[in-house]
């Protein structure tokens, strides 16, 4: 068994003592070998394509929405300050219902383009 003695550093003669007497010259050799292996371990071989290997990924192509997505949607109708007929009345109101229904519709497909373009890309980093 290795018998190890104490030392100050302080003192040169057992600083050089501690190379000397403390750790055989097998221990040191394997000592220094596992810290070589460790460290070679570490590193990462490029192989013969350095260029390759070091070249940045692509960014993902964004593809944007359909134009008719993005399209504002209609203003609903205005009522006057006058009276109206209940057949005016109805009328304004079945479009502003037929726009609002429109303007619905297309907000649900352009938050589902996203949603599904942004899972497409998640599933490409993931691989």
């Amino acid at each position: 068994m290795l018998k190890l003695q104490p030392f100050s550093l302080r003192s040169k003669r057992c600083a050089s003592r501690l190379t000397k007497t403390h750790l055989p010259s097998s221990l040191l050799s394997a000592l220094m070998l596992c810290v070589a292996l460790t460290l070679n371990a570490c590193g990462v071989n490029p192989g013969p394509n350095l260029a390759n290997n070091l070249a940045p990924a692509e960014p993902p192509k964004l593809s944007p929405a359909p134009a008719w997505m993005q399209e504002p949607c209609p203003k609903l109708g205005r009522l006057p300050d006058q009276a109206l007929a209940q057949k005016a009345v109805e009328d304004q109101w079945r479009d502003d219902v037929r726009a609002y229904e429109e303007c619905r519709t297309k907000h649900a497909a352009l938050k589902q383009f996203y949603r599904n373009r942004d899972a497409r890309l998640r599933a490409k980093l993931e691989k």
